[in-house]
């Protein structure tokens, strides 16, 4: 039920819509119209994308407009607006509308349980650890990775820069009350601008786009991050060591610093003929941790963390197996690389002091994965 739950966010999709910023459509309004397709700054959007997009071409063929009256059969109750264009009602066609080209097809374990109790280890029975944690785990792991799959592939992937069109694209405004129109760039005006609460291109009509660059990775708002590797602790006089994960989400205030909430799962077995051998000891880990990436050498970016939370493991009490909790701290290296404007490459080095069973521990981290921002 939990994935389920999650499943639409793993099928996000990019869109053949793309928002052009209300300050770049003032920008474009002011400029010569022959030179109003040259480099446009946009936002391409999410959901569904309904045909493929035209392979733009060097000398577009002459624009096909229609009339209202040809499109409608009646004014409909058009309004006029100062550059002496109109707006319509949601649905309706407006007084220069483009005629899209035709569609080009759609993309459519056992129960016992592991710990430590005054230095020493033990094994628990069936208890109320065991299969009902690991559970829990699995679920919180692959629910974060599903997330992950489908942020990366909509949020992370969707092109954030500029674009070269024809002047003669049709862009599609729309007003604040909802009347809609929908006429070439070269005809933008402050009238339109003015009246415009969202402006419009689509890759798949017209006489198409062509992307020219990216803008640089942009940290700033909301940002989920997964990354998984490897763990080392010490645990009653041995060192373990075993798989590691980070879920994190969080607000990056600037493009360099960000305050993330993280979920740490972990877990160490013990070495063969030692005390925890064929165990695995958990090390989880909840807290707050803090960002920072002072550095920026062309896609690579590099950066340190500090965080602060509580450390969790699982000790024997009596026969019981039962989890215990304690102050934990840590800080360490952080480098990123660029793929996309939203999206990252990570990978982190650190180390964290914990208090579990009123024993100081140390443990160790090396992971890599992803950043959405």
């Amino acid at each position: 039920m939990t994935l389920a739950s999650f499943l639409p966010l793993a099928v996000g999709c990019t869109s053949n819509e793309y928002v052009i910023p209300h300050e770049e459509l003032a920008r474009l309004a002011a400029a010569p119209p022959p030179a109003r397709g040259g480099r446009v700054r946009v936002v391409q959007d999410l959901g569904g994308r309904r045909n493929d997009p035209v392979q733009m071409t060097v000398e577009p063929p002459p624009p096909q407009f229609v009339t209202e009256d040809e499109a409608a059969g009646d004014d409909g109750g058009a309004s006029i607006n100062s550059s002496g264009g109109s707006w319509s009602s949601p649905g309706r066609s407006t007084l220069q509308t483009w005629r899209a080209a035709p569609p080009q097809g759609r993309v459519g374990g056992g129960g016992g349980g592991r710990g430590i109790s005054g230095g020493h280890v033990g094994v628990g029975g069936g208890g109320g650890g065991g299969n009902g944690d690991a559970v829990l785990v699995a679920i919180i792991v692959v629910v974060a990775v599903v997330v992950a799959i489908g942020l990366v592939s909509s949020e992370g992937v969707r092109f954030d820069g500029y674009v070269a069109m024809s002047p003669e694209q049709p862009v599609h405004l729309r007003a604040a009350n909802g009347q809609q129109a929908t006429i070439p760039v070269a005809d933008l005006s402050p009238g339109w601008v003015a009246g415009t609460v969202e402006a419009k291109v689509m890759d798949d009509e017209g006489f198409g786009l062509r992307r020219l660059d990216r803008l640089p990775l942009d940290r700033r708002g909301a940002t989920f991050k997964l990354d998984s590797g490897t763990i080392a602790f010490d645990f009653a006089g041995a060192t373990l060591a075993g798989p590691a994960m980070n879920i994190q989400s969080g607000y990056f205030f600037t493009r360099k610093l960000g305050l993330l909430a993280n979920v740490g799962l972990a877990g160490g077995v013990g070495p063969a003929g030692g005390a925890a051998a064929g165990g695995l000891v958990p090390r989880h880990a909840l807290g707050l941790e803090l960002q920072a990436f002072p550095v920026a050498w062309g896609p690579v970016h590099l950066g340190a963390f500090g965080n602060g939370g509580m450390a969790i493991t699982e000790v024997l009490v009596g026969a019981t197996p039962t989890y215990v909790s304690g102050p934990s701290v840590g800080g360490g290296a952080l480098a990123e690389l660029d793929l996309t404007s939203r999206l990252a490459l990570t990978l982190r080095a650190g180390g964290s002091l914990a208090k579990l069973d009123q024993i100081w521990t140390p443990a160790g981290q090396l992971t890599a994965g992803v950043a959405v921002y």
